[in-house]
Parts: C-alpha cells; sequence; structure tokens
C-alpha cells in the first residue's frame, strides 16, 4: 500500500497516544510486506512530517475509534455501524470502480518479434532494468529468481498495460510473486514493469490486480494500475468471524493515488468510522448484506478473471518453443 513504509514513522506519536485495538495477525502481515511500495518507487512525500502528523491528530479525534492498522479489528465486536446514508456514499464510491477486466491482445502483428525478444531475456541472454530504472539485473541475479533458480516457470503473455504491444509475466504455479517486464522497442530495453509483491495477488486483465483470499478472513483487495505500473486505484475490504453468530464486515474507502474522486467525509461521517494511524486510511463496517453485495460482484470478476487468465497463461515451451 503506498501509505505505509512513508507514514509508519510519522505516526509512531499517534499510535502511543491512540492504543491500537488488537493483535496482529500473519496473514495481514504478508499483505503489507507484500504491498507496501519500497523507496525506489519514486512516490512523492506530500507536506512535511508536522503538518501529516497535526492533520491525523485532528482527523483520528473525529473518529469512533482509533486503531494502529486495520487489522487491529478482531475483537471489537463493539464496532459501529455505518449509518443508511454513509453505506451509500460507501456503494456509490465502489459503484465507480470497474472490477472486471479484460485481457487485452494488442497488435498481434508484433507478437512474433516479442516473443523472440522476451525469449533472450528469459535465458539470460540480456538484462533488465528495475522499477527504477536505476540498476540492470539478469533475471537469476533478481529476487525470488535468485532464490528459486531450479524453479519451473510459467508465462503470461499479453497486453498487459495496454499500449498495443505484448508484456511478459513470469511466476509459478504456487508460493511465488509475478514479475511483468515491458520491452521498450525504441531503446530496446526491457524493464519490470510491476511487481506482484505477494503469493496471493493476481493479475485481473489489462492494468488490473486482485489479492484475495479466503479463510476464516475474508479479504479482498483491488488496484488499477495506471501505464507505468503504478497503483491508481486500491480498494479493499474484509470480513470475519468475531463468534460463532456475528460476523465484522469493514469497507476501506477506495483510495486515488492522484486524490481525485475520493469519497468526500462528512464529520457526521467520520463519527461512525475506524481511523487507522499507520496510514491515515478510514474503514466502516457494514451489514452483513452490504457486504455480500460489493463481495459478489468482485467475486463474479475474480472467477471471470481467472477463465480468461489460462488464455493467456503458457509454458516455456508453448510460448517459446522446445529450445532454451
Amino acid at each position: 500500500m503506498k501509505k505505509i513504509k512513508k507514514k509508519i514513522a510519522i505516526c509512531a506519536a499517534l499510535a502511543l497516544v491512540f492504543a491500537g485495538c488488537g493483535n496482529e495477525l500473519t496473514v495481514e502481515q504478508e499483505y503489507i510486506e507484500g504491498q507496501t511500495e519500497t523507496a525506489e518507487s519514486g512516490t512523492e512525500i506530500i507536506g512535511t512530517e508536522q503538518e501529516i502528523s497535526a492533520e491525523w491528530e485532528e482527523e483520528a479525534a473525529k473518529a469512533a475509534r482509533v486503531c494502529e492498522s486495520w487489522f487491529d479489528f478482531e475483537y471489537e465486536a463493539e464496532l459501529p455501524y455505518a449509518d443508511g446514508a454513509t453505506v451509500e456514499a460507501l456503494k456509490a464510491a465502489y459503484d465507480k470502480i470497474d472490477f472486471h477486466g479484460t485481457f487485452e491482445v494488442g497488435n498481434t502483428e508484433v507478437y512474433e518479434d516479442y516473443k523472440e525478444k522476451y525469449r533472450k531475456l528469459v535465458n539470460e541472454e540480456v538484462p533488465f532494468w528495475n522499477k527504477a530504472g536505476s540498476e540492470t539485473f539478469y533475471l537469476s541475479e533478481y529476487g525470488v529468481f535468485a532464490q528459486y533458480p531450479e524453479a519451473e516457470y510459467l508465462y503470461y503473455f499479453f497486453d498487459v498495460d495496454g499500449d498495443s504491444a505484448p508484456e511478459l509475466g513470469i511466476f509459478k504455479n504456487a508460493g511465488f510473486s509475478c514479475c511483468i517486464f515491458d520491452y521498450d522497442a525504441e531503446e530496446d530495453r526491457f524493464y519490470l514493469w510491476h511487481e506482484l509483491g505477494s503469493t496471493w495477488d493476481r493479475i485481473g486483465g489489462t492494468r488490473k490486480v486482485f489479492w484475495e483470499r479466503l479463510g476464516a478472513y475474508y479479504l479482498y483487495r483491488f488496484c488499477l494500475l495506471d501505464e507505468k505500473g503504478e497503483i491508481e486505484i486500491e480498494s479493499f475490504f474484509f470480513s470475519y468471524n468475531i463468534s460463532e453468530t456475528e460476523r465484522l464486515n469493514i469497507i476501506e474507502i477506495p483510495e486515488y493515488m492522484d486524490g481525485s474522486s475520493q469519497m468526500k467525509l462528512t464529520d457526521e461521517m467520520k463519527s461512525q468510522g475506524i481511523f487507522t494511524t499507520n496510514s491515515g486510511n478510514w474503514y466502516f463496517r457494514v451489514s452483513d448484506e452490504d457486504f455480500e453485495e460489493l463481495e459478489n460482484r468482485y467475486m463474479e470478476a475474480f472467477e471471470e478473471a481467472g477463465k480468461q487468465r489460462e488464455e493467456v497463461t503458457y509454458t516455456y515451451e508453448e510460448l517459446f518453443g522446445a529450445e532454451q
């Protein structure tokens, strides 16, 4: 998530003032570690630490509950429900987000040329530039590829960024994040376009990413990426059992990284919400019915993406031929 690393130091004082609401969970730790942007991303920090801290203190004072992070809600059976007007505003905000993705083909006339280029990348005949464009690596020197040198990889091959030319995704079936590479024909260079930081991330189509995990906890994240592979819109909601008869359903306000089209919160809405001091985000508790409405829309798109994704997934031999 874009804010966690940037703001955690800023919010240390707030965390001391406002006690956390529960214990951290391993699965959510994985989420944060997987989705946190690094300093390489170049994300700009807006405002000074003092300005941000003061702003968050003011926001926290308006909230029904203040927690350090979203995974501190586990034992909070007494969290208030959002009222009807707030729920309708949340629904309107999520109605602007299209979970459904398409795996765009792009210009198929360049496919054979691009396959030959990407074959060289996979066979380590050429390096690629990292996300920041500051350093080059051969595949076996980088991250997960260095950790699993003997792995049998699978490949996505379609127009991931929407520029009409195909990108290449490299991943394992399980236990492995996916790296998506872009070939710049003008520069004759390869770039790491986007790295799915968690094994639970799934490509949802051109510029779309899902993160879904089911079990005792039902966790749903969706991102729309821009043409450079940076997060443009992010949404997140989750649900789990408080007891045998009651579930806690939480929806986060969608984040637009340029600050536009966000749900405008009134002080009345904030008085029903949960404010988190490590990210400055707002969350609201909703009924089972309202949560399931959003959950069903998400899962319909997630399952459809899974079917389409199979059509652009290849073994090495299927994509490049038998010789390595």
